[in-house]
This record gives structure tokens, sequence and C-alpha cells, in this order.
């Protein structure tokens, strides 16, 4: 009885022994496992925050999502074109209004042109036929 007595007892102390190392190694590897989670969290962190960096783009300070910042430049491209197309209709409406005012000044100056001209005409001929009318009076006059 005493052997198996001193068997169980060995048995007991050999299987707490097996136990406490079993404890130890699950106290080691939960250690492990929240050291490894930790540094899994942060890597999550690190991951989001590139994705962040690589999904954004900084603007005047501000970080912007590219798919903003993309509409924000098409948008305003657009709207440049857009103002160019205008300005350049009104430059070339302007510039026919011109043309139309240089060519009506034009012809404008060349009809005062020939009014003046024919006023001028009109002038020598009135001058000349005054002329022959005070030629003719001082001939009636002079008796000589």
């Amino acid at each position: 009885m005493n052997t198996l007595q001193k068997n169980v007892v060995d048995s007991i102390n050999l299987l707490e022994s097996k136990i406490n190392k079993d404890k130890t190694t699950i106290e080691e590897q939960k250690a492990a496992i929240a050291e490894r989670s930790s540094t899994i969290q942060s890597l999550e962190t690190e991951l989001n925050e590139t994705r962040k960096k690589v999904e954004s783009i900084e603007v005047l300070g501000i970080q912007t999502h590219k798919t903003a910042y993309n509409s924000i430049m098409w948008s305003i491209i657009i709207v440049l074109f857009l103002l160019a197309v205008i300005l350049f209709l009104v430059f070339k409406k302007g510039n026919n209004r011109t043309k139309l005012a240089k060519s009506k000044l034009l012809e404008t100056e060349n009809e005062l042109q020939e009014v003046r001209k024919k006023a001028l005409e009109k002038e020598q001929i009135l001058r000349r036929e005054l002329q022959d009318e005070i030629n003719k009076n001082s001939s009636r006059r002079d008796p000589n």
C-alpha cells in the first residue's frame, strides 16, 4: 500500500508539475498573443494612415481625397475653358462691330469728300457766274 501511495503521490506530483509547466506555457503564449495583437493593431493603424496618404493629396495644406481633387481640378478646367470660349466670342463680336464701324466711317468720309467736291464746284460755278455778271454790268456802265 505504501508503494501504491508513493506511486500515486509521485504521479500526482508529476501531473502537478506538468500542469504548472502547461500553465507557464499558457501564460507565455498569452503574453506572446497579446504582444502580437498589439503589434497587429499598430500595423493596422499604420496601414490605414498609409492608405489615407495614398488616397489623398495635400492642397494648400489641406488633405483632400483624390476623387474630390480630380473633381475640383476638372471643374476649374471646364470653367476656364468656357470662360475662354465666351471671351473669344465676345472679342469676335466686338471685332466684327469694329470692322463694320470702320467700313461705315470710310463710306461716310468718301460721301463727305464727294459732297465737298460738289459744293466746291457749285461755289466755283456761282463765282464765275457772279464774275460774269459783274463784268457785264461793268461793261454796260463804262461807255469807254
